[in-house]
């Protein structure tokens, strides 16, 4: 008898000593609460990333449709977005400059010729110096597309 109780206490000590303390906590390190969390982690440097994007109809039903990064000759115009919120922006369209604080998006009509295109834009915005102590607050970005005639389009049944 005493050698069962000695071997049941044995065994009830090992079985409480194997709690996992990791059980309690939290290890997310975008939860504020836990204590990995890193205030940081969403947090990007300033960056002049942007889209080039048209409308795909201008009424009907395809009228909310947009088309990313893909130029065509129709319908005629053109949207350049800025993907950063709240900075200075300066857009280089052709010799057409266009900058200031409120100009995250830029619509123009496409009266472009058949072509390639570079259009480019500078951002100028105050950095985050805790989380990206190297970001000057300033980035350049240039894109291109090209404007090619309707019967180019791999949509019209040719292929190459």
């Amino acid at each position: 008898m005493k050698r069962f109780s000695f071997f049941s206490l044995c065994l009830l000590l090992s079985i409480s000593s194997c709690k996992n303390d990791r059980d309690d906590k939290c290890f997310d390190p975008s939860n504020p609460e836990c204590e990995n969390y890193d205030p940081c982690l969403a947090k990007k440097p300033v960056s002049a990333d942007f889209v080039m994007e048209q409308q795909f109809a201008t009424s009907g039903s395809l009228s909310n449709v947009f088309i990313q990064d893909s130029i065509f000759p129709f319908p005629e115009k053109i949207t350049f977005r800025a993907l950063e919120d709240s900075a200075y922006y300066r857009w280089e369209l052709g010799t057409e400059v266009v900058e200031g604080f409120d100009k995250q998006e830029v619509s123009r009509a496409l009266t472009l010729n058949l072509g390639h295109y570079s259009p480019r834009l500078s951002i100028s915005k105050s950095p985050d110096s805790i989380c990206h102590p190297q970001d000057d607050g300033i980035d350049v970005k240039t894109k291109s597309f090209q404007v090619i005639s309707a019967c180019e389009t791999m949509i019209i049944n040719r292929f190459k």
